[in-house]
């Protein structure tokens, strides 16, 4: 199946009455979908909310135009009243062969209903009627989404769901080699990403749930929906310029036990923007600066925020003038500084070729626990500015700068910098 054109349907779960014992199914086993028009959407799901659904995806399955959408789970139903959101706990949706994306401005899968994603729905089984063709499973399955994120201003998985339940993302896979993509944008709804998948006999032990990414200015996971918590178990890797792995803009809490790993020219591991983020997942990044004014961030919180990064093996190795290793700043963009925070405890930051490994700016502070500073030549340790301050753990949680010498001030690594109201 090939289409062009625009607005263009593959498959329509439809919002009419009808048997809710009987499944609505669809399955790519064999075939080639390609859907390449403008606007089209290769599966709708709107059917009666206690009715039970499945869509599944074993072959070729490609998204190749403009604003598409893969899978949308809709807000509206057979008998869903006005004011109303559906809700489909009868739901599976297996991409047991990942769903390219190659085109640009498009989106896997859409929720603005809600779908359970974690099975175990005991009423999934279709009636005992003699025409059945493909016996379903007697008790719904976790669902499974695997993408590959090509093209520029993809999107993997988007959740818009204003509603009062919980997705649980048990089984994700998202490879990105495009620019400009986002793994995982959460919008609305309370969204929770595990660490692995759950394993299938004779198995004892799940797949680690991972995106990684390998293109330009790419974001692992966005949360914007205020109010609605976020954790993630999921591994996130990037290789690209400009990317970041989790970003918190003016969301509810998020938190993250996965390891977030980041390499390349201005890249940034966490971003808490106006948003509270706990972080206990290993952190590794090895950034360096893009431009004199655009570099590498392992850590930032701003206008607000509050990141806090526990993990005795975080590493962090910044390079270049304007490249940070925990960076806190109040007033980012707006017009009054607010009360920010970044926490840090255990690790490692490195500063080289003029980067600073700690910098904090109008009402920001860096707390740092038992954190080891390697500050090299031309480099800077500890940075303050407009009521930023740096304060240091004692004792157990001591930290401790190492600032590398040279022959003259200009060549040697400096321990402080106070600029205006900062302090430590």
């Amino acid at each position: 199946i090939t289409t062009t054109g625009s607005n263009n349907i593959g498959w329509v779960n439809l919002s009419e009455w009808g048997s809710e014992e009987r499944v609505q199914y669809f399955h790519n086993k064999a075939g080639s979908i390609n859907m390449g028009g403008t606007e089209d959407i290769f599966a709708y799901i709107m059917t009666k909310p206690a009715g039970r659904w499945n869509i599944t995806n074993d072959a070729d399955l490609t998204l190749s135009g403009t604003k598409q959408f893969g899978i949308i789970v809709s807000d509206k139903g057979y008998g869903v009243t006005t004011g109303n959101i559906a809700e489909f706990p009868n739901a599976e949706i297996f991409l047991n062969k990942e769903m390219k994306i190659t085109g640009t401005k498009s989106v896997g899968t859409v929720f603005k209903g809600w779908a359970d994603l974690d099975g175990g729905s005991a009423n999934f089984s279709q009636s005992q009627a003699t025409n059945i063709v493909t016996p379903m499973n007697a008790i719904s399955k976790e669902s499974i989404f695997k993408y590959n994120l090509g093209g520029t201003k993809n999107i993997g998985m988007y959740f818009g769901y204003t509603g009062a339940k919980t997705f649980e993302v048990k089984d994700l896979l998202i490879t990105s080699t495009g620019d400009q993509n986002t793994g995982v944008y959460a919008a609305d709804g309370v969204v929770n990403i595990s660490a692995k998948n759950t394993p299938v006999a004779p198995a004892t032990d799940g797949r680690d749930n991972s995106i990684t990414m390998s293109g330009k200015k790419n974001i692992g996971i966005f949360a914007a929906a205020t109010g609605d918590t976020l954790s993630s178990g999921a591994k996130i890797a990037l290789t690209g310029d400009s990317s970041t792995g989790i970003f918190a803009k003016s969301s509810g809490a998020v938190t993250n036990t996965g390891e977030i790993s980041a390499s390349g020219k201005s890249v940034k591991a966490i971003i808490a923007q106006g948003a509270t983020i706990t972080s206990t997942g290993k952190i590794t990044v090895n950034g360096a600066a893009l431009s004199d004014s655009d570099g590498a961030v392992g850590l930032a919180s701003m206008n607000g925020g509050n990141l806090t990064q526990n993990h005795a093996n975080t590493s962090i190795t910044v390079d270049g003038s304007a490249s940070i290793g925990a960076y806190a700043d109040g007033k980012v963009g707006v017009p009054a500084p607010v009360a920010t925070a970044l926490t840090m405890t255990g690790g490692t930051i490195t500063a080289k070729g003029g980067s600073f490994n700690t910098y904090a700016a109008n009402n920001g502070t860096i707390t740092l626990n038992g954190v080891t500073l390697n500050t090299e030549q031309k480099s800077l340790a500890f940075y303050t500015t407009d009521g930023g301050k740096v304060d240091f753990g004692t004792g157990a949680t001591q930290t401790v700068a190492n600032i590398k010498g040279g022959t003259d001030s200009n060549s040697r690594g400096t321990a402080f910098l106070y600029k205006g109201t900062g302090a430590t």
